[in-house]
């Protein structure tokens, strides 16, 4: 009998024991809040993904050659870093105009593209309104 008890205290204690994988759910929800650009499938646009401060953001940068991966990967850690910066702004017109400021830079910069201001719509959701620069 002492056994048993013994055994059914171990097992309840393996079943209970799944607290890790409530740590993966919670690293999965702060990722799915990163930036993630791809070439659209129209010819020459590239979008992009994110929220910064509970505000969605969307990217459409027109006029482009299709990017590379490597590209594509600098766009969206350069999106990343304005994510942490601006985290705790609930200003959306100033987000859209740090997105949209970063978005040239990183294309004149890295990849010695010019890019205008009338190629990039920086779009967010404002009060249920959709908001664009």
């Amino acid at each position: 009998m002492w056994i048993r008890s013994v055994l059914l205290v171990f097992m309840i204690s393996c079943v209970t024991g799944a607290e890790p994988a409530d740590e993966s759910v919670a690293a999965v929800a702060q990722s799915s809040m990163a930036f993630h650009c791809l070439n659209h499938t129209s010819i020459h646009v590239v979008t992009c993904e994110g929220s910064i401060s509970l505000f969605p953001i969307t990217i459409t940068i027109d006029s482009l050659r299709i990017l590379s991966d490597n590209e594509i990967s600098i766009l969206s850690d350069d999106l990343n870093d304005v994510a942490a910066l601006d985290g705790g702004i609930l200003d959306d017109n100033e987000l859209l105009n740090d997105v949209e400021g970063t978005v040239l830079d990183t294309f004149l910069e890295s990849f010695q593209i010019l890019v205008t201001t009338a190629g990039i719509v920086v779009c967010t959701v404002v009060a249920g309104t959709q908001v664009c620069k």
